[in-house]
């Protein structure tokens, strides 16, 4: 059996795991692991009325019963299939939550690796030993996105799923309690799993869903293989013929450290259901709105989206929309329909509205440009009168999620699939002693109405 010396990226990632325990970390951090996870039941469980996991849902009719929940129907399947599933599900609606700094969604990949590796383990796995695999996958993720985000996105990749793949392979092989060496095995294996191109965003096509729902099944088995004893290539990540050089260009940043603080508070919960790049438009284009902006006086509208979100596939299209993908990507769509007063909050807005006549004529008066050197999008209106009404919203403080939110968006999007009474049960038990074992949380979420 090789072992990953502690001086290469692997190795790093595999003591930082091995090393964490529950109880030694601080309220602030639990909360925050807490509400990563309620977050993706709730965006799991509603998923599954979102077009690009209809194939799925016809996929796992097929699925003979096995360990693991998949969240969107309460039906069980094999550890590998409910993953992708549940990647799937939990980004199909693009309501997932995101880490602004590298466009990708944790969440959708790390939780479903997560909880399928907990579900094999029976009566042994406890709350604690999930919410510190998914701390593990949360961590790696965004270390790796604060690494090589920039040349992963100007390369055609995907950051979710590239990051997400190793990330899921360490979730899993922490919740497993594995040592130092077999989780970093299960990241260099991870990294040679791990796939994903932007392509499908420019088209409004499934492809991209699907990636998380990979990306989790790929980490999960990526584990399995390094608990059995693989062997694998130590300096994987960071070498010449390596991850950081194959997907990003980049070399490893030695200022970059795993922890020089804990990333996942950082992590935000969408307030909208549509691609993250396009939250700051949405925000500011609500500013004009509630300041009485009348959408029959706009002649033409400009946005600035920050540069990264801008170069996005997808990002600058007008009508028509002929899926939600398409709308959810858009910033013309939703822009368009922001200042025309659509609940930009509603899962309805992108899967019922994305056709409406009046956003689709608003949208070809939308034009988007990039600006750099800011995170924060810019909509300026100009009116038939000549006025010029222009605003640049800054409501990220308002994006941080808690238990409390999530707790409400859990109750809010799983009161047509859960009994009575679901939502309050899994709050509880996610918020409960850390000894409590996974298959008591397992049952919450396998009943429906």
């Amino acid at each position: 059996m090789s072992t990953q010396p502690a001086a290469t990226i692997a190795g790093r990632i595999g003591k930082f795991a091995a090393d964490l325990k529950w109880e030694m970390l601080s309220n602030a951090v639990q909360d925050r692991v807490r509400d990563r996870v309620l977050d993706a039941f709730a965006t799991a469980v509603a998923g599954n009325i979102a077009d690009p996991y209809l194939p799925v849902a016809a996929i796992m009719v097929d699925e003979p019963a096995g360990t693991a929940t998949v969240l969107a129907t309460g039906q069980t399947a094999s550890p590998g299939a409910a993953a992708f599933a549940n990647g799937v599900a939990a980004h199909a609606l693009l309501y997932e939550d995101l880490n602004l700094t590298s466009a990708d969604h944790p969440g959708a990949v790390i939780i479903p690796a997560a909880l399928a590796a907990a579900e094999t383990m029976g009566n042994n796995a406890t709350l604690a030993d999930f919410l510190v695999g998914v701390l593990a996958g949360y961590e790696v993720q965004l270390f790796l996105g604060a690494t090589a985000a920039t040349g992963v996105i100007q390369r055609g990749f995907r950051t979710t799923s590239v990051f997400g793949t190793v990330a899921a392979a360490v979730a899993a092989a922490t919740v497993w309690r594995s040592n130092a060496d077999r989780i970093a095995a299960a990241a260099t294996i991870g990294a040679n799993f791990a796939c994903g191109l932007t392509e499908g965003w420019g088209h409004g096509t499934s492809e991209p869903y699907f990636q998380a729902g990979i990306a989790a099944q790929n980490g999960l088995l990526a584990a399995r293989l390094a608990i059995k004893g693989a062997q694998t290539a130590a300096p994987t990540f960071e070498s010449t013929n390596g991850f950081l050089h194959a997907f990003a260009d980049t070399q490893s940043d030695e200022a970059i450290h795993l922890v020089d603080t804990w990333r996942i508070l950082n992590v935000i919960c969408k307030p909208y259901p549509c691609s993250g790049g396009k939250i700051g438009a949405i925000d500011s284009a609500l500013v004009l709105r509630e300041n009485g902006i009348d959408p029959a006086q706009i002649h033409r509208v400009r946005v600035w989206l920050p540069s990264l979100y801008y170069g996005y596939p997808g990002a600058s299209r007008t009508a028509p929309f002929a899926s939600m993908s398409q709308a959810q990507a858009s910033g013309q769509f939703c822009v368009a329909a922001t200042l025309l007063g659509y609940r930009m909050q509603s899962v309805e807005t992108f899967t019922r509205d994305f056709a409406s006549l009046d956003i689709a004529a608003l949208s070809h008066r939308i034009e988007l440009l990039a600006q750099s050197e800011t995170s924060l999008a810019r909509v300026e209106v100009e009116l038939n009168d000549g006025r010029t009404l222009a605003a640049q919203a800054d409501r990220r403080n308002q994006l941080i999620p808690s238990i409390t939110s999530m707790s409400k968006k859990l109750r809010s999007l799983t009161k047509t699939a859960w009994k009575p009474g679901g939502a309050a049960r899994v709050i509880d038990f996610i918020k409960g002693p850390g000894g409590r074992p996974v298959n008591n949380l397992s049952a919450c979420l396998r009943a429906r109405i």
